[in-house]
């Protein structure tokens, strides 16, 4: 019997994507095709011909794309009002919109919610900030100093972007404990981290280079300055510091 149920259910993993594949070409077959007949048994634009009936057909499909996306729209923003309601119903024994947390068990999943995971400008006195979760340090965080575990941390490429998780910003933790939980941040945080004896850095070491990267992001020069050029004596060669061969 379990085989027997394993079998269909490989079956309907098969089939439904085709099945859906075949239904929304049939829409959009169908969103062509009658503004086209429609256009042609009313004989309207009849002086323009086959063209009427062309233009007719692009025009249905392109009201029927707009409608399902509008559609995506409303179902999208009803999914995160539905979550947001759960979240507000079924939270913890707190208000999250307070500025000062002390000696609490916050776990992220009941503290921000899922439509909108940015926690900025709060205090944490003796908390266990409990996951499962992945957290960006953005800016102007301070975590000093923090209890066990260790936790896991991963410095992202200067290229990279984080999109699902939490953001931390301008908080400050004060005798915390991380627990379940994975801080990701730019590189320009290595230097400051590496040597951090509460964080496990999991990532590929950055190179100087995509930390000087990073910080040019993130620290951009004032406008109207120049970058700085180190001035190379005449003759030398800048490589080795020495006298420049002569052909």
């Amino acid at each position: 019997m379990a085989k027997l149920r394993e079998h269909v259910s490989r079956a309907i993993d098969w089939f439904e994507p085709k099945l859906s594949l075949v239904i929304h070409a049939g829409a959009l077959m169908a969103s062509f095709t009658l503004p086209a007949w429609a256009v042609k048994s009313a004989q309207v634009f009849a002086q323009y011909g086959a063209v009427s009936w062309v233009v007719a057909g692009f025009a249905g499909v392109l009201i029927a794309v707009v409608v399902r996306l509008l559609w995506n729209w409303a179902t999208r923003i009803g999914v995160r009002a539905k979550y947001d309601k759960r979240f507000i119903e079924h939270g913890g024994d707190f208000n999250p919109l307070d500025l000062i947390f002390e000696k609490r068990r916050i776990y992220l999943n009941d503290f921000a919610l899922p439509s909108h995971p940015y926690i900025e400008g709060k205090t944490f006195v003796d908390c266990d900030i409990i996951g499962p979760a992945n957290v960006y340090w953005a800016f102007g965080n301070q975590a000093n100093p923090l209890r066990p575990p260790v936790m896991d941390a991963v410095c992202l490429d200067p290229g990279a972007s984080f999109t699902n998780g939490f953001i931390f910003q301008n908080c400050i933790f004060r005798n915390c404990s991380f627990q379940r939980i994975t801080v990701f941040a730019g590189t320009e945080f290595y230097p400051e981290w590496k040597n951090n004896k509460s964080l496990n850095i999991i990532s590929v070491i950055p190179s100087a280079e995509q930390i000087a990267q990073r910080e040019r992001l993130v620290n951009p020069p004032p406008a109207g300055t120049s970058p700085v050029i180190e001035h190379v004596p005449t003759g030398v060669d800048p490589a080795s510091n020495e006298p420049a061969k002569s052909g």
